[in-house]
């Protein structure tokens, strides 16, 4: 067997067994939306809304999250099937550039990783030119940062072995109240997630909470990212300092644990 194919079962296997995990984790979620929970007193369904119950936000924000992990692993599965067919059954050694549902991902770190179970770290190669040149803080894999604060979250990315990229751009299209009309903006997002079990996540971290101008334009960022479909808790992660500006490490352990199971 070749070297790609044996990748690419390998792959394969672990999306099957995602899947039936998240399946069942699914069946244990409660009934309902992001928004409302349903339960059945005397029988009857009665829709109640979740917002003032956090434990129940978060039960609702996971269900969501493992309906969608789920749809993205089976269109893995189905891509993976697809290039398995095309792989010859002699062994011939196998252009993947030329003829799977592979061709657009990243080479290095995606599929020719020493170890197939490192396929989804993400290369950090993207030149972003004049915007890059105030990151000065490292993390501890090399990434440049413009923050401490954005260095320890790559850090704890890195340590959980979640791949992402630092500030990648993003046009984004919406709608400008200063100029009457739609207008085309790059946007630089923290931080891109690429989890193991659904497509790319944004996370922004946010400071100075109690600067008025700061919260304002945050608000006008949440809007556009949504207009482009980025949903907050959804595909759009926030994370936040103390109130008094400091570094709540453990906080951030918990919305990686939360998000990404890790």
């Amino acid at each position: 067997m070749s070297d790609q194919k044996d990748t690419l079962l390998h792959m394969r296997k672990e999306l099957l067994a995602r899947i039936a995990a998240n399946r069942r984790s699914l069946k244990k979620m409660p009934e309902g939306d992001y928004y409302y929970w349903d339960h059945y007193p005397d029988g009857k369904r009665v829709r109640q809304s979740a917002a003032g119950d956090e434990r129940m936000i978060y039960a609702l924000a996971r269900k969501s999250f493992l309906e969608k992990a789920i749809k993205a692993d089976i269109k893995r599965t189905e891509a993976l099937d697809r290039a398995l067919k095309q792989i010859p059954e002699d062994d011939e050694e196998y252009d993947l550039d030329k003829k799977t549902a592979f061709s657009s991902l990243p080479k290095k770190g995606f599929l020719f990783a020493d170890d197939p179970r490192d396929w989804l770290r993400i290369v950090q190669s993207e030149d972003q030119g004049e915007y890059s040149k105030n990151n000065i803080h490292p993390t501890n894999s090399g990434v440049m940062t413009k923050s401490k604060d954005e260095a320890r979250i790559g850090n704890l990315f890195e340590a959980k072995g979640i791949a992402y990229r630092y500030e990648k751009a993003y046009g984004m299209n919406f709608y400008h109240r200063g100029k009457g009309c739609r207008v085309n903006k790059i946007f630089h997002p923290d931080f891109t997630i690429y989890p193991e079990h659904a497509d790319h996540i944004l996370w922004e971290h946010c400071g100075v909470m109690d600067d008025p101008e700061y919260f304002k334009r945050l608000m006008a960022r949440i809007q556009i990212y949504y207009e482009n479909g980025y949903t907050l808790w959804d595909n759009l992660i926030l994370s936040f300092d103390n109130s008094n500006g400091s570094f709540n490490e453990e906080r951030i352990r918990l919305q990686i644990k939360l998000h990404f199971n890790k």
